[in-house]
């Protein structure tokens, strides 16, 4: 695959880092940005790299995270409005609303 240019420095010579099928990622020396190309991102749009990975280690890997995130995204909301009710539309694991206040 060729590669003609880091996308933000525009030097040439990026090094492939991951090169799976549903990824490909470059790293470029000069930068240090890490990329996917352009001519990859277009062909492959509709796919999910994570997609190679299982339910539970996708939710292993983010719930810890996406938990701490959720419980200080509350913090802030609650400073504007007490009380009432919340609806998570398009809720994935349910763990935005699981961090809601009582």
């Amino acid at each position: 695959m060729k590669i003609t240019a880091c996308p933000v420095c525009k030097a040439t010579g990026a090094k492939l880092r991951i090169n799976s099928p549903k990824l490909i990622l470059f790293h470029c020396p000069c930068c240090g940005v890490s990329f996917v190309p352009k001519q990859i991102q277009s062909r492959k749009q509709s796919e999910d790299y994570f997609d190679a990975y299982s339910l539970q280690t996708y939710a292993a890997y983010y719930k810890a995270f996406r938990l701490k995130i959720f419980r200080e995204n509350w913090n802030i909301i609650t400073r504007f409005a007490r009380g009432g009710k919340a609806i998570d539309v398009g809720a994935s694991f349910g763990w935005f609303l699981a961090c809601a206040p009582k």
